[in-house]
């Protein structure tokens, strides 16, 4: 492993801009019509964010088109996590973005269960299902906790833009690690990604 990876952890990471100055890869592909990146910047939904910094492109999984078009057309997701003891907790959450083609950015407004959950076990599950089309899918990933720094203060301005008043207390940076069927039938929970 080079000094330019950070290691995977079984714990949530919270990133602090002032004390983490260890860079790792870039790696972020968007090929939404609807975002672009932009030297550093990406541009999402209208909104200008910093490009993140990866753990390496070894472990990522890239929605495809297919994947990114249902996400677009979903409004609420129902989002699963479990207690390091196993105990599970799912919750319908609106604000949910993809910013890349591997990762997703959950804001933090009201959650308890699920912020616990993800600082004992750092997992997540979400649930797509665009009743139009009848895709569904499960994505699933890596969660790290950020309650500063450029990416964390671009969700809060967009939650508080959309909604003002609430208070965007922390982001959840999911990096997408599978990607299952979830349709009933012969494929059901076939893993695609």
């Amino acid at each position: 492993m080079t000094d330019r990876t950070l290691e995977r952890s079984t714990a949530p990471t919270y990133i602090n801009p002032s004390a983490n100055k260890r860079r790792t890869n870039d790696h972020l592909l968007v090929s939404s019509k609807r975002n672009k990146v932009i030297g550093d910047k990406v541009n999402i939904y209208g909104n200008s964010v910093e490009r993140s910094q990866g753990t390496g492109e070894d472990d990522m999984v890239r929605l495809n088109d297919e994947m990114k078009e249902t996400f677009k057309k979903i409004t609420l997701f129902p989002v699963a996590t479990a207690s390091a003891g196993g105990v599970p907790n799912v919750t319908p959450i609106a604000f949910v973005l993809l910013v890349a083609d591997d990762t997703v950015w959950l804001a933090d407004n009201f959650m308890k269960k699920t912020l616990a959950n993800v600082t004992e076990n750092p997992k997540a599950a979400i649930y797509l299902w665009e009743p139009e089309s009848k895709k569904c899918f499960q994505i699933k990933g890596d969660v790290t906790v950020k309650t500063q720094g450029p990416d964390y203060e671009k969700m809060k301005t967009m939650v508080q833009e959309k909604k003002p008043g609430l208070p965007a207390k922390s982001l959840l940076e999911m990096k997408i690690t599978e990607v299952f069927e979830c349709n009933p039938g012969p494929d059901a929970g076939k893993k695609l990604l």
